[in-house]
């Protein structure tokens, strides 16, 4: 006996299933199987949407109903020994959502079969040239915590701008703030120009000006303040943008993963503002800057505290060394001591006055660098 199952594709810019094609399943034991007419109310108790009058299911699957507010990752971790099946719909198992109240991830009215005995295929028909792939696997426990994990930042953003901004009394459209704030993630780590963010967003710089003081008073984004001495060279006298909150900025650059992290190019600005928050955590110093003139040497953190000067430098590399770049701020701007962070596990000296940091040592080490 054999039952062909359509594989169909539902609502895949949601993230529910992506492919289509034909697969033929065969079991010669009908008694595998509750007939169309006897799933409701017998498998497992669990009361499931309308489904295909002809579709046959499996005893021991586990039918998960699903609505607007079900999330498959939240589905599939109460059975985590199942495999995930299709379930082939019709349209009354289709619910015409809101598009603009689903997240990726959502379910939005399909059930899913969620079952312990996968079934061998006897002949795969699958047709490569709709998508050319096979159908999405179960999703692993990694997997699972980056799509929460990406659910929660989406939901954070959509509240603040929607809800929280709102009752501050800010009348700013929220989708105008949310462009500005993916505007602002391409920035991280660069020297802010309002003129040409205005032009990019076709408003006034007053405006953009506006946007980021609202943003900065929200914790949300961080405007480094230039340092400049008096010096012969030519130095920037605009600030740097940093957004404050590392996991939030890698949402609105799209970034989901380490992998995609680690090949992405604003990847070393990412690690760059990461340091810099923890670091002025730690620090807490009396004034914060960064310095930077225009024939190119540059500081990334100038820490004020106690009447000293503490240069502090951010690399993603796994044995940094001293530069002409540290050579010249040490120099000019007299610094009392140049600290290079990275991603390592040891100290070690880089020169006078100067040394390599891990920044898990910052957290772990009971004196801080700052305060010697």
């Amino acid at each position: 006996m054999s039952f062909c199952v359509k594989l169909v594709p539902i609502l895949p810019h949601y993230g529910c299933f992506d492919n289509a094609g034909l697969i033929t399943l065969a079991d010669d034991s009908t008694t595998l199987y509750f007939t169309a007419a006897d799933v409701d109310g017998v498998i497992g108790g669990v009361v499931t949407l309308p489904h295909s009058a002809d579709q046959p299911l499996l005893k021991n699957a586990i039918l998960a109903p699903a609505s607007a507010d079900t999330r498959l990752s939240s589905t599939l971790t109460l059975y985590p020994e199942g495999s995930l099946f299709p379930f082939p719909l019709d349209a009354q198992n289709v619910i015409a959502p809101d598009l603009a109240s689903v997240h990726p991830g959502d379910l939005v009215g399909i059930t899913v079969v969620i079952t312990d005995r996968p079934q061998e295929p006897e002949e795969n028909t699958f047709a490569a040239n709709t998508y050319g792939v096979a159908p999405t696997a179960t999703p692993s426990p990694e997997e699972i915590a980056q799509q929460e994990s990406l659910d929660w930042r989406k939901d954070f953003v959509r509240a603040l701008l929607e809800r929280d901004i709102p009752q501050f009394g800010f009348s700013i459209p929220s989708a105008t703030l949310f462009r500005f704030w993916s505007l602002l993630a391409h920035y991280h780590g660069q020297i802010w120009n309002a003129a040409e963010a205005a032009r990019a967003l076709e408003v006034s710089q007053s405006t953009t000006r506006r946007y980021v003081d609202l943003l900065q008073d929200l914790f949300m984004v961080r405007q480094l303040q230039p340092w400049y001495a008096n010096l012969s060279k030519r130095q920037v006298k605009s600030p740097k943008i940093y957004l404050r909150d590392t996991g939030l900025l890698h949402y609105l650059l799209g970034i989901r993963s380490e992998q995609e992290l680690a090949i992405h190019p604003r990847g070393g600005a990412s690690w760059e503002g990461y340091v810099i928050e923890e670091v002025i955590k730690v620090a807490r110093p009396d004034e914060a800057y960064f310095w930077a003139t225009h024939s190119g040497a540059e500081l990334d953190l100038l820490l004020i505290k106690n009447g000293r000067r503490i240069g502090v430098e951010c690399k993603r590399m796994d044995a940094p060394r001293l530069t002409p770049s540290m050579r010249i701020a040490l120099q000019d701007l007299q610094l009392d001591s140049l600290l290079v962070i990275y991603p390592g596990l040891h100290p070690y000296p880089l020169g006078e006055k100067t040394q390599a940091i891990p920044l898990v040592s910052l957290a772990e080490s009971s004196t801080s660098p700052f305060d010697l």
